[in-house]
């Protein structure tokens, strides 16, 4: 009986002792280089960055279209730039940068690329529609024109723009 024990016991304790570790076959989580997907890091709440201020009563069309923009509120968007066609102050470059953003939220990336660069063509020097196409050209993985789009308009962004592009 107690040589059954002591075999029981011996076996028991020597065989974590004597087995080997198997390495696992999949890398671990944390060993891969995250993914990065640009739209989902600019979708974040800051809690560094103030909330946008509520359009005030009788703001311009032009005011409305840049706070549905900014607060990202699409059907209002849709209504306003349908609004705004027709106005005889009409800016198309105002325009099409609001249906660029409408069209990216709506998943119709090509459209909303061709409208950015068309903006681009007509007014070279407006670094945050830049900044915007080369999101979505790193969307469309067309990495080679994001990147250049992305080094044009570096210079002009605000700093927190630039730290984010320095870990991008």
């Amino acid at each position: 009986m107690k040589t059954k024990f002591y075999a029981l016991c011996y076996v028991a304790l020597s065989a974590p002792a004597i087995a080997q570790e198997i390495p696992p076959t999949q890398t671990v989580f944390f060993e891969k280089d995250p993914q990065i997907q640009p739209d989902l890091l600019l979708n974040q709440p800051s809690l560094n960055t103030p909330t946008t201020a509520p359009v005030k009563e009788g703001s311009s069309l032009e005011e409305s279209i840049n706070f549905a923009i900014v607060s990202k509120d699409w059907q209002k968007l849709e209504k306003l730039l349908n609004q705004y066609r027709t106005t005889t102050n009409f800016d198309p470059i105002l325009y099409d940068y609001g249906l660029g953003a409408l069209y990216r939220y709506q998943g119709r990336q090509k459209e909303a690329i061709a409208l950015y660069q068309q903006i681009l063509k007509r007014q070279p020097d407006l670094h945050y529609p830049r900044f915007d196409l080369a999101m979505m050209l790193y969307e469309d993985k067309r990495y080679v024109e994001a990147k250049t789009e992305l080094e044009t308009a570096k210079p002009y962004l605000r700093r927190r723009y630039k730290l984010w592009l320095t870990k991008f």
